[in-house]
């Protein structure tokens, strides 16, 4: 999707706000490992995931 403007994760977390906006819509952030892997205890950990919980204004 082209558009004017790209939201980025500084836009989710509140560090700049976004710009004035046409329409509103709540939706999970989409995120996936980037990869998988046992640390030394023997538990598997992921690479690449945001896990932030974000407050509703």
């Amino acid at each position: 999707m082209i558009g004017s403007m790209a939201m980025t994760e500084n836009h989710l977390t509140k560090k700049i706000p976004p710009p004035e906006s046409i329409g509103m819509r709540s939706y999970a952030i989409d995120s996936h490992y980037v990869q998988r892997y046992i640390i030394a205890e023997g538990a598997v950990a992921n690479v690449g995931d945001i896990g932030l919980h974000l407050k509703a204004t």
